[in-house]
C-alpha cells in the first residue's frame, strides 16, 4: 500500500471515525514507505551528480540513537544527495556512491582529509580559507602575511567573477601566471617568518597557522583552481546551504531515534531539495509521491 492514510476512508458502519489518534507506528510506515518511493528520483540524482562537471561536496554529524553519526551531502546547483552513515571518512562516501563514481573536472571541498583518498581534481572552498587566513593573522608576526594572502585570494576572485560576467571561460594566461607568482611569494614570505619550521615537516607538534601555511603551499593549484577552471565556484557556500535544513532539523526535533529513521530523512530531504533547485512546489512532489508517481528530476548538462 502506498504510504497515506487512504485506510482511514470508505469506512464502514461502527468503525473509528474523525478524530481518531494515529499510532506512532503508523506515522512511521508511512515516513519509511515515502522514502522508498522516493528511490526512481534519486537514482537519477545519483547518476546526475556523478556526471557533473563540478560537484560540492559538505558533511555534518547529527545525533542518531543517542550516539554521533555524519550526513555527507553532495551537490550541484540543481542536484543535492544526503547520505547518512555511522561512519565519517572515506567508508561512509565510498558507499554513498558518488565520490567514487564521479568523472567531475572539480570537486570543490573544505580541506577535509578524506576527499584527497579519492582521485578526483580537487578545489578548496575559499571562505574556509578566509576564515583560517583571519585566524592567523592574530597570531603574533604573522598579521601581514596572512591578511596579505587573505586579500589576494578575494582579489583573484573579483577578476574572476568580472571575467565570467563579461563571458570569458579563462584569464589570460600572463594575468593567471602572475597571481601565481604573488601566491607562491607570499608563500615563501611565510616560511621566512617561520624559520623553526619547514614544509611538510612531521614528528613535531606545530602551530595551527603554520600548518595552515604548509596546506596552503602542498595544494597551490587546488586553491587557486577557481582562477584555472571559471566554472569552479570561490566558495563552497552552495554545500552549506544545502546541509543547514539538517541542522535546523535537529535543533528543532533534536536527535534522530534510529538509523532507518535517519536514513529515511535524507531521502526525503534529497528529493525535496532537488525538486526545490528546479523550481518544483514541495506540495506538489510530495502529492506525486503519495500517488506512487514520483516526481523525476531533469539532469541538467
Amino acid at each position: 500500500m502506498l504510504w497515506s492514510v487512504r485506510h482511514f476512508q470508505d469506512r464502514q458502519p461502527g468503525q473509528r471515525g474523525d478524530g481518531d489518534a494515529v499510532s506512532q507506528g503508523s506515522l512511521a510506515g508511512w515516513y519509511t514507505a515515502a522514502a522508498d518511493a522516493t528511490e526512481p528520483a534519486l537514482a537519477v540524482v545519483t547518476a546526475g551528480l556523478a556526471a557533473a562537471e563540478v560537484l560540492g561536496a559538505d558533511e555534518t554529524g547529527i545525533r542518531v540513537d543517542g550516539g554521533l553519526a555524519w550526513v555527507h551531502a553532495t551537490r550541484t546547483d540543481e542536484l543535492t544527495r544526503y547520505t547518512v552513515s555511522a561512519k565519517r571518512g572515506v567508508a561512509a562516501m565510498t558507499v554513498a556512491g558518488v565520490l567514487p563514481a564521479l568523472a567531475a573536472d572539480a570537486v570543490l571541498h573544505d580541506f577535509w582529509a578524506p576527499y584527497w583518498h579519492f582521485d578526483l581534481t580537487h578545489a578548496v572552498c575559499g571562505a574556509h580559507l578566509g576564515r583560517e587566513l583571519v585566524g592567523a593573522a592574530e597570531v603574533e608576526g604573522q598579521a601581514d602575511r596572512a591578511s596579505r594572502l587573505d586579500r589576494l585570494l578575494s582579489e583573484i576572485n573579483h577578476t574572476v567573477t568580472a571575467a565570467r560576467a563579461a563571458g570569458a571561460d579563462a584569464l589570460a594566461p600572463e594575468l593567471l601566471a602572475t597571481y601565481r607568482r604573488r601566491y607562491g611569494g607570499l608563500i615563501d614570505a611565510g616560511w621566512a617568518a617561520n624559520p623553526e619550521h619547514r614544509p611538510g615537516q612531521r614528528g613535531r607538534r606545530r602551530p595551527k597557522h603554520v600548518n595552515l601555511l604548509d596546506r596552503l603551499d602542498g595544494h597551490r593549484a587546488e586553491v587557486l583552481r577557481y582562477a584555472e577552471d571559471l566554472r569552479v565556484p570561490f566558495t563552497n557556500n552552495g554545500s552549506e546551504r544545502d546541509i543547514r535544513p539538517l541542522k535546523i532539523r535537529l535543533k528543532v526535533a533534536g536527535c534522530l531515534r534510529t538509523m532507518a529513521g535517519a536514513e529515511a530523512f535524507c531521502r526525503l530531504r534529497s528529493y525535496l531539495s532537488t525538486a526545490r533547485k528546479q523550481g518544483q512546489s514541495t506540495f506538489k512532489v510530495l502529492r506525486l509521491l503519495h500517488e506512487g508517481n514520483p516526481w523525476m528530476p531533469v539532469t541538467i548538462s
